[in-house]
């Protein structure tokens, strides 16, 4: 194979030598634009930008005319040369490479060097459209969506369909959120744009083709060059759109249950936690809030049931009055026990059969009804009014539950193709549906929307998904960081999933305390699950449960100006919030295959305690000449190597690089309403082995949309030298607005930990202090100081 490929790339540089503008008589190009008509088909090949093609392929059998993912559509100028009927298609940083009689593909880079190969990729085998590319020997796929399966998908065969996987675990290749997405170790990507009902065969049926196989569907991919990971999803988001930043309360703890059953246990509720000291920022209130049966009972009601919720609109004020926000859960089926069935069959609004008449489904679980058209603008109109009515109640947030669909059967009509067709896209015209029109009737707010399933670019629309309803187990709890770090690498950046568990499973403490010391570190905070079971809130536990749960709580609030600065990141990068350590260590053999640790953010790796058999936990810890510190406890020890560490229910393993500067909220907190950043602490773990640092962290009033493209932030930059006898912290604002719009500090805490003995001596900008605290025992050095410093503590 590698001397294949070696031949190969020999040929392609002497087409990129000598090559003519007269093309082929089966191919035309316009400067933009190359046709090629095959003996069957129609090829269209594009460039969006310097870095992504596109190919489209159509015949009398499928079509490519249609755009579901991407926001970058207009074609840009390329170029295109002819050598022996061979194209060489190029635009700035890539191309390909096309033999006009065979039509064998070759994409490379601006170095020439071949990232994907493919051979009549293009292919039909009875209803199913085919897409077929090459796999070298060593390359690694990545991506897919959520799966509890190790993150190279080579190997696999599995559908690329949303559906639930009720009680799953570790080892499930399936989930409620798919996309035909996946990234390669050879530093490509690839979006294909069809939400049809489809799967992948990573090298299992054979071990070179990766094939995609849809049920007809739109047969258009985009391929996306990239040097590195990061560039990569920088690229895709282009391509796709970049996610919003929600309101900054989406970090806090979010309290959900299925369900809370009146108004009066849910008031009891947040007062007991409030009570207790626990800080909460949202109540969630599952399927009971619209009437009080789970199956054949009133869902698409979408009014509150008022025997068991008698005064929604005060309580959800009194919740406001405590820095509470409500949200609520909705589907988007409407059954025919609901007094709204009727009117939305005569208007239209519910899926067609084949006659053109509602459809509808008599084995739904919650009972006999139909589906929403989201496709259909008279339909999503309809729906945003039911919405509207609750958001002018108050209702802060909403949960979008069963919208892969759940049901979705093959002989369901949308307005714009058979179910099995538009599949993948429904949950992305649902919570685009409630975008838009959040645009047009609230303009300055950003969106909150939990959604069990998406499309990709979702993301574009601010999507918080989660992993579905996992099993409450230790298989179920260890199924979860594989799911978000694979959704992550498909441009799916807020997956997180049921903390505690969601499904079957019994009453277990010490699972409870693991799962939410793990959600701490992942993009939303939501315990959630059956009641039936076990209870979901830290308030029906023991007291040593509730200590520590309570303790990992304010520890998330803590974290607030490093969590919301990299969302700030994932918005302008692509980054996903949790990132496969192969991202920073992929030459480190051991880091690149470990799918139970990441990196939360930049400078914090989780290695989750995910097991109840011991104390003693294995983690890896990357970088031969790197030390890494214990978040919580200040633990020291050298990467590039394996450590088996003792750990307390009360411990977890999370670990700090040497010489990373993590910004904190020292104040306690108990709502991000009060959170207000006019000072902040700098936690600056030193290592005389660090080089030096740069960071930064973001601020906004957290809850004005589009802010950052508006100019309503701050960003203070952060540099860091480390020598065995100083270190040199400088701080500087970037862009900075001050007003009454919102709060950036004005001063931060310095806190300088790791040091040996007392400093010698701290400069602030030039000079000499002795205004600091030194702790002996701990090793660290405190000071406050203005938000724009230059400070040297020689050692």
């Amino acid at each position: 194979m590698k001397k294949i490929l070696f031949l190969l790339l020999a040929v392609i540089c002497s087409l990129f030598a000598a090559c003519t503008d007269k093309m082929p008589e089966n191919a035309t190009f316009d400067g933009k634009r190359l046709i090629i008509n095959d003996s069957t088909d129609v090829y269209e090949v594009s460039a969006l930008n310097d870095d992504i093609i596109k190919v489209a392929c159509k015949n009398k059998n499928h079509y490519s005319d249609r755009v579901y993912a991407p926001v970058l559509q207009q074609p840009v100028k390329a170029k295109c040369r002819n050598k022996d009927g061979k194209l060489t298609f190029s635009v700035g940083n890539a191309a390909v490479v096309i033999d006009v009689n065979t039509m064998d593909m070759f994409f490379v880079d601006d170095e020439k060097e071949i990232k994907l190969a493919a051979s009549d990729c293009f292919d039909i085998y009875g209803d199913t459209c085919l897409l077929r590319f090459k796999l070298s020997p060593e390359e690694e796929i990545y991506g897919t969506g959520a799966r509890a399966l190790p993150l190279n998908r080579r190997g696999y065969k599995f559908q690329c369909y949303n559906q639930p996987n009720y009680g799953y675990g570790l080892g499930a290749d399936f989930l409620n959120y798919s996309v035909p997405v996946f990234m390669s170790s050879k530093k490509y990507m690839m979006l294909i744009d069809n939400p049809a009902r489809a799967y992948f065969d990573i090298g299992k049926t054979n071990p070179d083709i990766l094939e995609f196989g849809s049920r007809g569907g739109n047969m258009v991919f985009y391929y996306i060059e990239g040097d590195d990971y990061k560039e990569l999803l920088k690229n895709y988001i282009t391509l796709t759109g970049a996610q919003p930043l929600p309101p900054i309360w989406a970090f806090g703890n979010l309290q959900s249950r299925f369900g809370y059953r009146s108004q009066a246990e849910t008031e009891g509720v947040v007062d007991i936690m409030k009570v207790l000291g626990y800080p909460i920022d949202a109540i969630i209130i599952d399927i009971y809030w619209f009437g009080p049966e789970l199956q054949d009972g009133m869902m698409g009601n979408f009014t509150w049931d008022k025997e068991n919720w008698p005064a929604p609109e005060k309580m959800i004020e009194k919740f406001k009055n405590k820095g509470v926000k409500t949200i609520t859960v909705s589907e988007p089926y409407i059954t025919r026990k609901s007094f709204r069935y009727e009117e939305a069959s005569n208007l239209g609004v519910l899926c067609k059969d084949s006659t053109g008449q509602t459809m509808s489904i008599p084995y739904f679980y919650f009972g006999d009804g139909g589906l929403i058209d989201i496709f259909d603008k008279k339909a999503s109109d309809w729906f945003w009014q039911l919405y509207k009515a609750q958001k002018e109640l108050g209702v802060a947030g909403w949960w979008g539950d069963l919208g892969e669909p759940e049901v979705h059967p093959d002989d369901m009509w949308h307005i714009n193709g058979t179910a099995y067709e538009v599949h993948g896209a429904y949950g992305d015209g649902w919570i685009k549906m409630l975008y838009d029109n959040y645009a047009k009737d609230y303009p300055d707010e950003r969106l909150f929307k939990l959604a069990r399933a998406g499309y990709a670019g979702t993301q574009k629309y601010g999507i918080m998904p989660w992993t579905g309803d996992v099993g409450r187990t230790w298989e179920g709890l260890k199924a979860q960081p594989p799911a978000m770090l694979g959704s992550g690498m498909s441009g799916v950046g807020y997956m997180h999933s049921d903390a505690g568990g969601f499904a079957q499973g019994k009453r277990d403490s010490a699972l409870y305390t693991r799962w939410m010391q793990y959600a701490v570190f992942t993009p939303v905070f939501r315990p959630h699950g059956d009641i039936a079971t076990a209870p979901n809130e830290p308030i029906f536990y023991d007291d040593r449960t509730q200590f520590i749960v309570k303790n990992f709580i304010k520890l998330r609030y803590k974290m607030l100006p490093y969590n919301y600065t990299n969302a700030f990141v994932n918005m302008t990068e692509g980054m996903p919030l949790a990132r496969p350590l192969l991202f920073y260590y992929e030459t480190d053999t051991v880091a690149r295959n470990i799918y139970d640790e990441y990196m939360w953010g930049n400078d914090i790796l989780v290695a989750p305690k995910m097991q109840d058999t011991s104390t003693l936990h294995l983690v890896y810890l990357p970088e031969k000449g790197t030390e890494w510190f214990e978040l919580l406890s200040m633990r020291r020890f050298p990467g590039g190597q394996r450590h088996s560490i003792s750990y307390k229910l009360s411990d977890y393993p999370a670990f700090v690089r040497g010489g990373a500067v993590i910004p904190m909220y020292e104040k306690p907190i108990f709502t991000t309403d009060t959170y207000s950043p006019d000072t902040i602490a700098l936690y600056c773990y030193y290592s005389d082995k660090a080089c030096d640092y740069k960071t930064f962290v973001y601020f906004d009033d957290g809850k004005t949309k589009d802010a950052y493209a508006k100019g309503l932030y701050a960003i203070l930059d952060i540099q860091s030298k480390y020598t065995p006898t100083s270190i040199e912290i400088s701080t500087s604002y970037r862009s900075n607005d001050l007003s009454d719009e919102f709060v950036s500090p004005k001063v931060v805490e310095m806190v300088v930990k790791n040091i040996a003995s007392k400093p010698l001596i701290l400069l602030i900008n030039g000079k000499e202090t002795t205004c600091y605290v030194w702790d002996g025992k701990s090793h660290e050095m405190r000071f406050f100081c203005n938000a724009e410093s230059n400070m040297v503590v020689n050692l």
